[in-house]
């Protein structure tokens, strides 16, 4: 069953480095979990702009997932599977 999530959804991840997806983000640290359902939720706009403010903190490889754990795709975005 493939979920098909609206970018406004609260649905989206933001996974922090290969194993990790994030927890909490503090002045001073990122917590990240393994288990997708105790990371953060975010809408996709949210998880995106949560990327580009872990890449500037050095966490390179930041990426917006699905709740599948998997970087969103263009077309997951525009509704196509």
């Amino acid at each position: 069953m493939q979920l098909q999530a609206k970018p406004t959804d609260q649905a989206f991840l933001v996974r922090v480095n290969g194993t990790r997806y994030l927890f909490e983000v503090t002045d001073d640290d990122v917590t990240g979990t393994t288990i997708l359902s105790a990371a953060a939720h975010f809408d996709y706009f949210s998880a995106d702009q949560m990327c580009q403010k872990l890449r500037q903190r050095g966490h390179c490889v930041a990426v917006v997932c699905n709740v599948y754990g998997n970087p969103v795709t263009a077309d997951e975005l525009r509704g196509r599977p």
